[in-house]
Order: structure tokens, then sequence, then C-alpha cells
């Protein structure tokens, strides 16, 4: 098994529940696993969870009734692995970004990641990590350079003193896990419709994106990776018209270029926020006009169900 060592794998468990009360229908759910190599050499999994018809959704660890007591499920993002842990949610999906301290409690200088680095320890960095601040997405500590060693998987978190939280003197090396290569559909809450290219997908000048029945064509699969949604019909990326930051702006499809105003963020709420502002966030036109169900972007509201998206893994 030394060959399979850094090795992670990803796979989805069907599952069906049976619910307490003879009244009550089963329940049918499935749970996203990332397996990999725990620091002690053992085999650990982290996972996500699904409803019925696979739609990711949310869960706060402590508002589940099993597992360890609340107090130590609080706490479960600042455990090393091979330890009970939360629930792993929207993580494997968000732009991985991280900042390593000189001080404890996050303070002092500041070195901040968004990709793998072989040797924070190199002549070029020669930077000795006091405490860490896990922005977004799923990161793996190693404690050597190279990748080498005992390693520690790092969700979203403050972690204000490193040697205490996991017994090494500093990081030796970081990298991002790998989202998971999957498709996807993306369903309004309150159209219960879906996000669809409509017009000639050959012509992305000739195209438009709207929310509309079920069909089960490639116009309605979408590709997430690196905050870019992706169309399947023609692979180009959700794009912000102008890359204005201002509600009403319209969406619609792009050659990629990775600006900003192709990047979004999945949140726990539900909504789906523009890179361009965290306040701007995916939305259904609406009004009584001909592109009603066109998308836009707008100021984000509580309670808004246009606002809200299912994604369901295909």
């Amino acid at each position: 098994m030394r060959g399979w060592r850094n090795t992670y794998f990803f796979f989805f468990l069907k599952i069906l529940f049976f619910p307490f009360s003879p009244q009550s229908a089963p329940v049918h759910g499935c749970i996203f696993f990332v397996v990999g190599p725990s620091s002690c050499g053992m085999w650990d999994a982290a996972s996500a969870w699904f409803d019925e018809q696979c739609h990711v959704r949310a869960q706060d660890s402590n508002q589940r009734n099993t597992g360890p007591p609340a107090a130590e499920r609080a706490n479960s993002t600042t455990r090393p692995r091979g330890q009970p842990r939360g629930i792993l949610t929207f993580n494997v999906f968000e732009e991985p970004s991280i900042s390593l301290f000189a001080l404890e409690h996050c303070e002092g200088r500041e070195l901040h990641l968004e990709e793998a680095v072989n040797s924070v320890l190199n002549k070029d960095l020669h930077f000795y990590t006091q405490s860490v601040w896990v922005k977004s997405g799923l990161w793996i500590a190693y404690e050597g350079s190279n990748f080498l060693g005992r390693q520690i998987l790092l969700e979203p978190n403050e972690i204000p003193n490193w040697t205490a939280f996991s017994g090494w003197k500093t990081v030796g090396s970081l990298r991002p896990m790998k989202q998971p290569a999957v498709y996807i559909r993306i369903k309004n809450r309150a159209q219960d419709e879906y996000l669809t290219v409509t017009g000639n997908a050959a012509d992305t000048r000739a195209t438009s994106v709207c929310v509309s029945p079920y069909s089960g064509k490639n116009t309605q699969i979408w590709y997430y990776c690196r905050g870019l949604f992706k169309s399947k019909a023609n692979d180009t990326c959700l794009d912000v018209i102008g890359g204005r930051d201002t509600p009403g702006a319209k969406v619609a499809l792009w050659t990629e270029h990775g600006h900003f105003r192709q990047k979004w963020r999945l949140n726990k709420n539900g909504t789906i926020s523009s890179y361009l502002s965290d306040q701007l966030v995916l939305d259904v036109k609406g009004g009584n006009y001909y592109d009603k169900t066109h998308v836009i972007v707008n100021q984000s509201m509580e309670g808004e169900e246009t606002q809200k998206w299912d994604i369901e893994i295909l």
C-alpha cells in the first residue's frame, strides 16, 4: 500500500434511513466520501450529506443528534485527522484559500496561499508557521517539505496555536484537496426549475441563461471547478455581463478568462454569490416581461427564495 499513501478517492454511497415512526416513509440519502491516508497510516474519510435527490445540503454539526458531545463537535474543525470530526459539506467545492502567520492568534507576518507550495521553509519563503487561518476549501498540511511526513486535513477555521494543535514545530508544505470532478444541475428553489442555456449554444452571443423546467439535456448540466460554472453544452462559463458589480446586472455565458466576473461561491445558506461582491447573488429577474426567467445578480436579501439554489450531483 506504500504507493497509495498520498492518494485520495471520491465515491458515493446511497443509503436508506428508516424513521422511528411506523407511519413515516423511509428517507433516502447519499453520502459523498473523500477517502485518504491519515497521519498514522490508517485510511480516513470525510463526508458530505445529500438529500434523497442528491441535493447538496448544508448541515451544522452542532445540530446533529448523534456523535460526540456538542462541546466536542464544536471544535471538530480544529482536530487532527483520525479523531472525531464534523461532517464536511461545501468545503470540497470552494476555491481554496489559506493564510499562515508568523505569530500566534493569526497575527504578525502573513503568508497567503491559494495553491500548493512544496516548501514553506525554503530560502525564498523561510516561513515558520505559528498560527493558521483556513479561509476556504480543504487543505492538507504536511510536516515535511515536498509533501512528505505526517499529514493533517484542515477545514475552514482559525487555528491560533499551530504547535499546540498539531504537535509539529511548523508546517513543511501544503496543498489544497482537489475538487471532485462531477457534473451538476442547479435548481432554483422558488421556481423549482433549472439553470438553463437557451439559444444557439454554438454562438455565445446568441445564448442566454434562464431557469426552465427539467429537460434532461446538456443545456442544464454544469461543471463547477475553481470557482467557475462551465456549461456542458458549449464549455463556456457563467459570466456577469460587463463585470458590473451592481444589482440587476445580467448573467450570460462567455469563454473562460478567470476574472472575478466569472467566479462564484456556493454558500451554505443556498445562495450563489459573485466574486465581484459578497452581497451580489444569483437571482431570477422576475416581472412580467419576456425576460422574466432570465438570471441576474441581485442584492442578497434574507428569505428571498429566488436567490436559493439546490445543487444536484449527477
